[in-house]
């Protein structure tokens, strides 16, 4: 019988040979506001998470779906693969409870990714108000 055997020496020098996948620490929180009335919206769904590209295609690669609470806020903690991107998809999911509102999508650069050491890129902090419109009869024609 013949076994094999692999190892990650890398020969004696400085740098060490790893095995893994780049992840980095995701703290993100914000609040979705009406964008007349300036008012907080509770009840909007928020889907985050950050953008990857590939293949001519753009995706999240681990979405993650809140719902703001009554002073319309959001937030979450993530440990993911890096990205440079971060996209928020808002969309009223409580029917005419705080009136109907327009789906968005809104992108913000995450970056400042602070305490990382080889696979680990480290931890940023994304805070973003998001600004939704009422939908108008307009709107629903389409």
């Amino acid at each position: 019988m013949l076994f094999g055997f692999v190892s990650c020496d890398n020969g004696g020098g400085d740098i060490p040979v790893e095995y893994g996948m780049p992840s980095a620490k995701y703290r993100v929180k914000g609040k979705v506001i009406d964008a007349d009335t300036q008012e907080p919206v509770p009840g909007i769904e928020v889907v985050t998470g950050a953008v990857h590209t590939g293949d001519g295609k753009e995706w999240l690669s681990y979405p993650d779906t809140l719902i703001t609470d009554k002073d319309g806020a959001f937030a979450t903690e993530r440990t993911e693969f890096p990205s440079k991107k971060y996209r928020f998809i808002v969309r009223d999911v409580d029917g005419d409870a705080n009136g109907t509102y327009s789906k968005d999508s809104v992108e913000v650069e995450a970056g400042g990714f602070t305490g990382g050491s080889h696979w680990y890129r480290g931890e940023t902090s994304i805070d973003k108000t998001i600004e939704i419109k009422k939908e108008t009869a307009k709107d629903n024609e389409k």
